[in-house]
């Protein structure tokens, strides 16, 4: 049965639920009296009951037994009715008149007579809380499907059919609240739809190479209306991409010149005794022919006393060096001294 008028819910119209109109309120007000009226009348003879079976034990005070038992299951069962026209049902409400209701079966069982008897004085009772039960399923059904708030069922025949795809449809209206199963289906066949398209678009690995709005417009397709999808598409589509940080630049460090030959006149000459480079030094030419080192050796075999700038002068070299090679030869040849 529909509860719902699924073409006014489309349009943006109030939603019309059962008992609208006239015929429907009058029906449902007889059918609520006469259930009203048994419920009453099992609660006066469970009184009659009861107040017979404690009478010996509270004498005067026997009456309040059965008054406070059948105030308080009216008391409660109005409390819950009334939570849940507000949408505050509350599961712990509804044990306190089922409690009491128990209870009065119980004490009317244990009146006495024959199992026939039991039964009928058991009985009773059980209509108030068959009354209240009705009254509140009636009522949460109303106020749901007026407020949208009650969720439609799954056919079984469509459970028996494709219980995969069905328990998936389902997941998706419980955890988008879609409570309309017709809006459910038609939200259904808008994705299997989009579905259809993105493969002839891009392959069976349309997941890899979609793009994000096409992406975006798939997962959207399972719960929100088809004429929103463009507008939302278009907002991710327009989002700006975050530049992407350049990597950081090394400085390069400029190359080292290459020592010249060529010595600067304005630059003071560097002794090489301070250096510690002149033992490494090749060994300077002078213009005569030969090297500075077998020329000193020859000064100092024939003049073992000349002076170290002396012997420099004489080999064109410079002061410090030539005092390095008169040292040098003079030591390890004793013959100079």
């Amino acid at each position: 049965m529909t509860y719902r008028d699924q073409d006014a819910e489309r349009r943006g119209q109030p939603v019309r639920a059962l008992g609208d109109s006239t015929g429907e309120r009058a029906a449902v007000s007889l059918i609520g009296l006469a259930m009203l009226a048994l419920a009453l009348i099992g609660m006066y003879v469970s009184f009659q009951t009861v107040y017979a079976y404690v009478h010996p034990w509270f004498r005067d005070t026997a009456w309040a037994v059965p008054i406070s038992i059948d105030v308080a299951i009216l008391v409660f069962s109005a409390a819950d009715l009334l939570l849940s026209y507000w949408r505050m049902a509350k599961p712990s409400m509804r044990l306190i008149p089922w409690g009491f209701t128990a209870a009065t079966i119980w004490l009317n069982w244990q009146a006495g007579g024959p199992v026939p008897i039991r039964i009928a004085h058991a009985a009773m009772p059980a209509l108030w809380v068959l009354f209240c039960e009705y009254a509140r399923h009636v009522l949460a059904a109303r106020v749901g499907l007026v407020n949208g708030a009650r969720m439609e069922k799954v056919r079984r025949s469509r459970w028996l059919l494709a219980p995969v795809s069905t328990a998936r449809l389902r997941r998706r209206m419980i955890l988008w609240e879609i409570t309309s199963y017709r809006r459910a289906l038609e939200l259904e066949a808008e994705r299997r739809t989009e579905i259809a398209r993105l493969e002839m678009a891009h392959g069976r690995r349309w997941r890899r190479h979609a793009p994000a709005p096409d992406r975006l417009a798939l997962k959207l397709s399972a719960v929100a209306p088809a004429e929103l999808l463009p507008s939302l598409t278009a907002s991710l589509a327009t989002v700006p991409a975050v530049p992407a940080v350049p990597a950081p630049v090394r400085a390069v460090p400029p190359p080292v010149a290459e020592p010249s030959d060529i010595t600067r006149p304005d630059l003071p000459r560097v002794d090489p005794e301070m250096t510690g480079f002149a033992e490494t030094a090749p060994e300077p030419k002078t213009a005569s022919g030969g090297s500075a080192r077998q020329r000193a050796a020859a000064l100092l075999a024939n003049e073992p006393d000349i002076p170290g700038t002396e012997l420099a002068r004489r080999l064109n070299v410079t002061t410090g060096y030539g005092r390095r090679l008169r040292s040098e030869l003079l030591n390890t040849t004793t013959g100079y001294r």
